[in-house]
């Protein structure tokens, strides 16, 4: 490999490491526990292993239960239009295998009650799985290993089986995950999570080219800025001052991401007009921390993670 054009790439290590202010905007919105994302992407690949899915289909539920909300920062009014812009920033990602409407479909009930009225075997399973993931993380706290807590979950499924889920996740979680004591320590502990989900995937690390990485993190800053010409910009003044190929493409990486720790405030603060309060100021001067934070765990995104994180500077 040419270190100064192509760099190792992993989405799911790449969206591992960015759920945490997914995590952020979610917890604001319907106050969810710390590692929401992890714990229904861990909830996920274990039911896709009772549905007996291949390496690239694990690989895939992954990527998907990580981004299942991804919208919430641009439409946390509506659950359709969060289902909307979730499945729209998605469509330049480098899935393995990707499928329509995953995330569009993520809130359909079994019997058809849904947003968009699909019932049974008309919503994908990928579908499927994400939506009793993650309506049972919103709904409940699964790190309570509390009898009380495990029987009203169980019969919360149970009661309804055929109605918001499948019989068939229904009997995966109440026969099978939830009678293993290992299920409800795993859920507590984040590191616990994490080495379960990288040991269950098979590793689809691929080369690529910086042209390739920019293209997509180009997509996942549509989450936060949909509209900038940051980025045009940028290109033009790197090419005037002859930027090697390498450094060039390292500092438009870190451009297109330098706005991912907004998603760690409220979108009210970003957007604000007139000026802030000094809280909320305080709130601001924040993000770009947030953004080193995140991309620091990325691999391969040290010198990206550094760039980035200086947008505040003068």
């Amino acid at each position: 490999m040419n270190k100064k054009t192509h760099i190792e790439f992993n989405l799911n290590n790449f969206l591992l490491a960015i759920s945490f202010l997914f995590d952020k905007v979610e917890s604001k919105v319907y106050q969810t526990k710390a590692n929401h994302s992890k714990r229904v992407t861990y909830l996920c690949l274990k039911i896709g292993e009772k549905f007996n899915l291949d390496f690239e289909q694990m690989s895939d539920l992954c990527s998907y239960s990580l981004l299942h909300n991804n919208g919430l920062f641009q439409a946390y009014q509506t659950i359709k239009h969060n289902c909307e812009i979730s499945e729209e920033n998605i469509k330049g990602l480098p899935f393995l295998n990707a499928q329509k409407n995953i995330l569009l479909y993520q809130q359909e009930r079994y019997d058809g009650s849904g947003l968009y009225g699909l019932k049974e075997e008309e919503i994908p399973l990928f579908s499927q799985i994400i939506a009793f993931s993650s309506y049972l993380d919103r709904q409940f706290d699964l790190t309570n290993e509390s009898k009380k807590n495990k029987d009203g979950i169980k019969k919360f499924i149970r009661t309804n089986e055929t109605k918001l889920f499948s019989q068939d996740l229904c009997e995966i979680f109440c026969d099978e995950l939830s009678t293993q004591v290992g299920f409800w320590l795993d859920v507590q502990d984040e590191n616990t999570m994490l080495q379960y989900i990288y040991q269950t995937l098979h590793d689809f690390t691929a080369v690529i080219t910086y042209e390739e990485l920019l293209e997509i993190t180009k997509n996942i800053s549509l989450i936060t800025s949909r509209n900038s010409k940051l980025l045009s910009s940028a290109e033009r003044m790197l090419d005037f001052y002859s930027f090697e190929h390498k450094d060039k493409y390292t500092f438009l990486i870190a451009a297109s991401l330098m706005d991912m720790g907004k998603l760690s405030i409220a979108s009210e603060s970003i957007n604000k007009i007139p000026e802030l309060n000094k809280d909320e100021y305080e709130q601001v001067k924040s993000y770009p921390y947030f953004t080193q934070k995140v991309l620091s765990n990325i691999m391969g995104f040290k010198e990206i993670s550094i760039w980035a994180g200086r947008i505040q500077e003068t």
